[in-house]
């Protein structure tokens, strides 16, 4: 296991190498509690699959809060939020969930910032693609309020950027493109 400070302070930063025993009974378990202080950012595995598999129960030790408020657009229902994660990796999940509690046609839009750094993800359903609303543009249009770039597919697309103070703008910004393509 390797720890690093970052630069001006902050939690410290690990990296977990080799996934044997002691990193998955003692070490891995312990992030859901320091929270403050501590910060894993990454896992290192020759086995692939055992990687992929203690990445998921480590986002899963660590709640992310699922509440979101719900506006309609046009016939849509929409959710924007921002919301503060360990692993921006977590963002997909979480946006899946609220897409599929809001029910078809709806739009999703999750900022995330983190070391700087600003993660944005949308998700529409279905319904939304098929009047107008594709996950890509509406992702392209926020990232560049946030100094980045990104883009995916119609129905999920996810960007990063440089300044994540300026989410709350992006969000805005991902409002209106949305709007634009029900209006168009």
């Amino acid at each position: 296991m390797t720890k690093r400070k970052r630069n001006g302070g902050g939690p410290v930063r690990y990296a977990v190498v080799g996934q044997g025993y002691i990193a998955q009974a003692a070490v891995l378990p312990a992030f859901a509690h320091a929270k403050r202080n501590s910060r894993l950012v990454a896992l290192f595995s020759g086995d692939e699959t055992k990687r992929r598999e203690l990445e998921k129960q480590s986002q899963q030790a660590a709640p992310v809060d699922a509440s979101f408020e719900t506006v309609e657009l046009d016939g849509i229902k929409a959710a924007f939020e921002i919301k503060q994660v360990d692993n921006p990796k977590a963002l997909p999940d979480l946006a899946d969930r609220i897409k599929n509690q809001l029910g078809d046609p709806a739009v999703v839009v999750l900022g995330a910032p983190g070391d700087g750094r600003a993660t944005l993800i949308v998700a529409a359903t279905p319904g939304a693609v098929e009047r107008g609303v594709k996950a890509g543009a509406v992702v392209k249009v926020a990232a560049q309020v946030v100094g980045g770039g990104g883009g995916g597919r119609d129905n999920m697309a996810q960007a990063g950027g440089r300044e994540p103070e300026k989410l709350p703008d992006a969000l805005a910004a991902a409002r209106a493109e949305i709007e634009r393509a029900l209006a168009g």
